[in-house]
């Protein structure tokens, strides 16, 4: 539980930093871009 509230703080810092995240997935790199964040934070919501 601990470690998902890290991720989601550390997705939250950076949607507002303007940052993106680099996350693998389907067995590559993937960048979600802060704009992406901070729709998918809006939408969790």
């Amino acid at each position: 539980m601990a470690l998902k509230v890290a991720v989601e703080k550390v997705m939250e810092e950076h949607a507002r930093n303007g940052f993106p995240i680099y996350i693998w997935r389907d067995g590559k790199v993937v960048e979600i871009s802060a704009d992406e964040l901070r729709l998918s934070s809006k939408n969790s919501c």
